[in-house]
């Protein structure tokens, strides 16, 4: 049976690794030594400030308790294998810190604050460091920024997860909060900050968005009308059986989309629906569909809603051709049963048996054992293929430019500005003006190198006065990053509201915008054309 631990901060009340703040439940003594990997940890007390990290298999927080999980100078990490915020009671992540759960049960009024960290894999040197070196997915396999990631979170009635402006990851959300919610996420969730798919979590399984046509003998059908029993002709001319179908319908589902002959002339032959994970093969490898956006001809869609996912398991593992485009079939890596619907048995199927180290471990397992070619995440054969798509993107007509094109909206009137000969625009703020907001095109820099894994999506680069004196760090509302290290400057995401104190005057608002090597897509015209 695994240890119990009961914190108590009786030594230094701060440190998670100081054993003398540990109760040991087993020996009924102070802790000889922080709780280890096994261990199970209980925060009873009504409020606990802890720092340091952690690695252990399970957290449980009593009802009313209100607990933060600090940092060290330069950030730190929490694993949890299970965690359990009671009733009533709250957990917090300040700074430099970030967080990975297997599951997490959030229970009746419980909350969840991510609001005040930063994000998975951030620099561990300096936490406000330049652009490309905000996410580390080497280290932690998801895509950012993200400042935890939650393989499976049930939420209870009353429920609420507070993201701020930043990113949550989760694989499975089981949610009956009942909260207000927002335009991009469910209810219960408040803040800018977007629900993340992690890469390979059981939120992204490898699946097709129903209404792709799959090629078969008898020629092109909708992947959802598939039958096990039917036959399908692979990019190699085999026509292999259909073993099995699974289904599943999301309220929140974000499918990446590759625009018609986005990889060559006719391949696609039209735009292709794809779940985040879903891997297409491209240049000998298989790479995930969301490794392969460039803002342009491959997209995310985060504004879908109710999406339905379709996945077919063959013989084997092989190259379905999707559209004309060659991805993969299904393979198992332990995620069979988050499909609400099957067809057909998986009798004769093996069903992976995961190995320890968690989902990563458990996908690169499969596709090391059964995989029908190399799944690529990263390194130098995913950013030469990245490059080919992003070369494909220009020659469809798609440009890239440095104009940002900033504008400001004081409700739902856009200000006239004037440009200075420096790129400073002025702007007149009408008497009263309490909030604006500045629009203007954003990119994602992952998507233009992916070597510099940065995931944020970023506006303009701007320094900004009012009436010629600095805006107080309030003033800097949703939509707005913190200053990168030693810039007076910060980066918006293409729509960053200011807080502003109403004054009975006209007051003058200066944003300078700064060369800080944006570059955003401008569409060609039949694509204009087409929205």
């Amino acid at each position: 049976m695994a240890d119990t631990y009961i914190w108590t901060g009786k030594g230094d009340g701060i440190y998670w690794f100081t054993a003398a703040n540990w109760f040991d439940a087993t020996t009924g003594t102070v802790a000889a030594s922080a709780p280890g990997a096994a261990a199970t940890v209980d925060f009873t007390a009504s409020a606990s400030d802890v720092s340091g990290g952690a690695d252990v298999a399970a957290v449980n927080i009593a009802p009313g308790a209100q607990v933060s999980l600090g940092t060290l100078p330069g950030g730190a990490t929490y694993h949890f294998g299970n965690l359990s915020v009671g009733q009533s009671a709250t957990l917090t992540l300040l700074g430099g810190t970030s967080m990975t759960v297997g599951t997490a049960d959030l229970g009746s009024s419980a909350g969840l604050d991510i609001s005040r960290a930063w994000w998975v894999g951030v620099s561990t040197q300096d936490p406000n460091a330049a652009a490309d070196a905000v996410t580390a997915p080497a280290a932690e396999g998801y895509p950012g920024p993200i400042s935890a990631s939650i393989d499976e979170l049930t939420m209870q009635q009353g429920a609420a997860v507070m993201l701020g402006a930043n990113n949550l990851g989760i694989g499975v959300l089981n949610d009956s909060s009942d909260g207000a919610g927002s335009a991009t996420n469910p209810p219960g969730f408040s803040g800018t900050g977007q629900i993340v798919a992690p890469l390979h979590g059981d939120l992204s399984l490898a699946c097709f968005v129903a209404g792709t046509r799959i090629a078969t003998e008898a020629g092109e059908a909708a992947v959802e009308s598939l039958r096990p029993g039917d036959r399908v002709r692979t990019a190699a001319g085999r026509l292999a059986p259909v073993r099995w179908i699974g289904l599943r319908t999301q309220a929140m589902g974000a499918p990446v989309r590759l625009a018609a002959g986005a990889i060559a002339p006719g391949v696609p032959r039209r735009d292709v629906l794809l779940s985040p994970d879903h891997a297409v093969f491209l240049d000998g490898a298989l790479i995930p569909a969301h490794r392969l956006c460039n803002g342009a001809t491959v997209r995310a869609e985060p504004g879908t809603r109710r999406v339905t996912y379709v996945h077919v398991e063959l013989d084997r593992h092989d190259l379905l051709l999707a559209e004309g485009m060659a991805s993969e079939s299904y393979l198992d890596t332990g995620n069979r049963s988050q499909f609400e619907r099957t067809l057909g048995a998986c009798g004769g199927i093996a069903t992976l048996t995961p190995p320890a180290g968690g989902r990563m471990a458990e996908t690169l397992a499969a596709y090391a054992e059964a995989g029908c070619t190399e799944l690529v995440l990263d390194g130098e054969r995913l950013w030469r293929a990245h490059r080919r798509l992003l070369a494909r993107a220009r020659a469809l007509g798609w440009r890239l430019g440095s104009d940002g094109a900033p504008r400001l909206l004081a409700g739902a009137r856009a200000l006239a500005g004037r440009r200075e000969a420096d790129g400073t625009l002025r702007f007149t703020l009408p008497p009263g003006t309490g909030s604006a907001v500045l629009v203007s095109r954003s990119f994602v820099p992952s998507e233009l190198d992916p070597a510099r894994h940065d995931g944020r999506r970023l506006g303009v680069a701007a320094a900004l006065t009012l009436d010629g004196a600095p805006l107080a760090e309030a003033a800097f509302g949703p939509g707005w990053y913190a200053p990168d290290a030693g810039c007076a400057w910060r980066w918006s995401d293409g729509a960053a509201r200011l807080l502003l104190v109403p004054s009975a005057r006209p007051a003058c608002l200066s944003v300078r915008l700064m060369a800080a090597g944006a570059r955003y897509w401008r569409e060609p015209a039949s694509v204009r054309a087409a929205a």
